[in-house]
């Protein structure tokens, strides 16, 4: 079966919508920029940041990186 064009239309929409976030959330922070903003990107402390990401090189990563590496983190302090 083939698609009507308003069809197309919604197909063709729902696709870029969902590569532009793909895009979105790929964005890449240096980790030094992380660390100095860990409050207002993380809400976190220093300390809890730093514990989290103390074997993590200088390099750059996405907020879901480092905000995995928080949460396991958090779980692991906690036992």
């Amino acid at each position: 079966a083939s698609l009507v064009g308003s069809e197309m239309c919604i197909r063709d929409r729902y696709y870029m919508a969902t590569k532009v976030k793909a895009k979105q959330a790929a964005v890449k922070y240096p980790l030094e920029s992380l660390r100095n903003n860990c409050r207002a990107v993380f809400g976190v402390s220093l300390v809890t940041f730093v514990g989290a990401t103390a074997d993590l090189p200088d390099g750059e990563y996405t907020k879901e990186e480092i905000q995995s590496r928080i949460d396991a983190w958090r779980v692991k302090e906690a036992k």
